[in-house]
């Protein structure tokens, strides 16, 4: 049975460790790992410890301090937004937090389907999003493009329910589905974390 918090949770551990909690899952990546919108791997140093990493991003400055500091990883230039440029059914485990949310209802539409497409049948997928609760940063800002997708500072932001993750991975099965607080930034944000297989 899904486990859906009711209620906002604020996590007791730092958001740089946020991985930790998740050990049994990337413990099943079976060395195959995919990590989109990887920035300059803050997250990537946690992931190599289980396994061979590709991180992508659109970024190549961020990619560039990425290898610097991590030489191990594989990185890849590509804008999520598009046709990704992977084999399919190749990656066990991918992870994707707090970069899905950039486009359109059509385009991100497009991504999950791209996510399932790269992700094996037995695969794992480690996600998190900007919930509608995140008004800290964006959610509900006068300037919407579309229902929960605003321009936040010149910059397009995607703000998402629980309804409309269950709509997007609709044909997945969700294993956990939790939105919390955490204090990666200034002001506290709010997210969810959603865990699902094809």
């Amino acid at each position: 049975m899904p486990n859906y918090e009711k209620s906002i949770k604020q996590r007791d551990i730092p958001d740089q460790d946020w991985l930790t909690q998740y050990d049994h899952i990337l413990k099943r990546a079976r060395d195959l790992i995919l990590e989109l919108g990887s920035g300059r791997g803050s997250d990537t140093r946690y992931l190599l410890t289980y396994g061979a990493v590709t991180a992508i991003d659109r970024n190549p400055e961020a990619l560039t301090k990425l290898r610097e500091m991590h030489p191990n990883a594989n990185t890849m230039i590509a804008d999520l937004g598009e046709l990704w440029p992977l084999p399919s059914q190749s990656f066990s485990l991918v992870l994707a937090s707090l970069s899905l949310h950039y486009f359109s209802d059509e385009v991100t539409k497009q991504c999950v389907g791209e996510l399932r497409r790269v992700i094996h049948p037995d695969g794992t997928a480690l996600l998190r999003f900007n919930s509608t609760n995140d008004v800290n940063y964006g959610a509900r800002s006068e300037d919407e493009i579309e229902p929960h997708y605003y321009n936040v500072n010149g910059q397009p932001k995607r703000f998402f329910s629980k309804h409309a993750i269950e709509d997007y991975f609709s044909d997945w099965r969700i294993e956990h589905l939790e939105e919390i607080e955490i204090d990666r930034y200034r002001k506290t944000k709010v997210v969810w974390e959603l865990v699902c297989r094809p």
